[in-house]
C-alpha cells in the first residue's frame, strides 16, 4: 500500500571529510549498494559518528545536483571504553 505522506524521494547524506561512519547505511551498502534509510514526513534520520575532530561538512541530497551543506565542528574526545567524552 502506498501512503503519500510516508513515502518521499530518496535522500542521502554525505560527510565530505570522509572521517565519519554513517550507520546503518555503510553496513547495508556491503549487501545492497542502493540501500537508503527512508525519508518520513520530510525527515531523514542517519546515525552520524565522526571519527576525527575538526570541521565536518555534511550535505543532504536527492540528485547529483547536490543540496544544502552544513558545517559542524567536532571537538576532540577522550575514549572511555565503548564511549567517548567530548569536550564542550
Amino acid at each position: 500500500m502506498h501512503v503519500g505522506l510516508l513515502v518521499e524521494p530518496r535522500t542521502d547524506i554525505v560527510d565530505y571529510t570522509n572521517e565519519a561512519i554513517m550507520s546503518p547505511e555503510e553496513q547495508a551498502w556491503k549487501v545492497d549498494p542502493y540501500f537508503s534509510t527512508p525519508v518520513i514526513l520530510g525527515h531523514k534520520v542517519a546515525l552520524w559518528t565522526p571519527t576525527a575532530p575538526g570541521e565536518h561538512s555534511l550535505m543532504a541530497y536527492q540528485t547529483s545536483a547536490g543540496g544544502p551543506v552544513r558545517t559542524v565542528t567536532v571537538n576532540p574526545a577522550t575514549p572511555l571504553g565503548p564511549v567517548c567524552l567530548v569536550t564542550p
